[in-house]
């Protein structure tokens, strides 16, 4: 599974509480992957409008910091998740 993949599905799974936690549940450590994969993949999943709702500092179109607080799958992200992650 792709980084951007895993980090689209760690964010559709925390969507899905009750009490979702983005902020302390969808970070690079959580994710076990290295910071400049997980900036690289929220840019990929912004730029193919498959989440939402996330705030960045960046440097042109480079992401240097995330604030993932109110991040969310967007309905094309939840399809996604749900026809092409979850079906396998």
């Amino acid at each position: 599974m792709s980084v951007k993949d895993r980090i689209l599905l760690a964010i559709y799974n925390e969507f899905q509480k009750d009490l979702p936690d983005m902020k302390y549940r969808i970070t690079y450590d959580e994710l076990h992957i290295t910071k400049e994969e997980f900036y690289v993949g929220l840019e990929k999943l912004e730029n193919e409008e498959l989440i939402k709702d996330g705030n960045y500092s960046k440097n042109g179109s480079k992401i240097l910091l995330a604030f993932l607080d109110n991040v969310k799958p967007s309905v094309r992200g939840i399809q996604y998740v749900e026809q092409k992650l979850l079906s396998k």
